[in-house]
């Protein structure tokens, strides 16, 4: 691995009013977020900062425990205030 490798990520789990929230919906059997951050974490990436918005600890409670998660470290950024995706990005 090169020493320019990206070794953190901001990965954008805001949702819209839409039920589910787009965070929780499977793609080929994982919520989203979590194929995000298992592709990532692949390529070298070690460190995670995941901004939620209204339906965060919704999608926090379906992250935390999972043990294919468990070793890499998650920083989660509430922001239940946040009514758009920039401000989900500026609470990051």
């Amino acid at each position: 691995m090169s020493s320019d490798a990206v070794q953190q990520a901001l990965i954008l789990a805001h949702q819209t009013d839409a039920e589910p929230p787009p965070a929780l919906v499977r793609t080929g059997g994982l919520v989203n977020p979590k194929r995000v951050v298992l592709t990532l974490h692949r390529k070298g990436v070690r460190r995670f900062v995941i901004a939620t918005g209204p339906e965060g600890e919704r999608i926090r409670a379906t992250l935390e425990g999972d043990p294919a998660l468990a070793s890499l470290e998650l920083t989660w950024v509430d922001a239940p205030e946040a009514t758009t995706a920039g401000a989900a990005i500026g609470a990051a």
